[in-house]
């Protein structure tokens, strides 16, 4: 698995999670968002918000086949 800012292709994609899931999206851009790659197909993704010194995380999806890996705590790790 890999770790990443999405392509304009794979954020379509999260998009298309993010409201399958009903998240949050208001004002959303590419940019804000890490996600987790399986095999080119994203498993996981988070919407993050540079705050000073910390990071806010606004919106988190796992897509259900995924659940339960700890693709979560790799994107949370990610920014320690």
């Amino acid at each position: 698995m890999e770790i990443g800012m999405p392509s304009e292709i794979e954020f379509e994609e999260v998009i298309q999670l993010a409201n399958s899931m009903k998240l949050d999206l208001t004002d959303a851009n590419r940019e804000q968002f890490v996600i987790v790659k399986d095999f080119g197909k994203v498993a996981a993704f988070a919407r993050i918000f540079p705050k000073g010194d910390l990071y806010e995380l606004a919106t988190l999806g796992v897509v259900k086949t995924y659940r339960g890996q700890g693709l979560s705590r790799m994107i949370i790790n990610n920014f320690e």
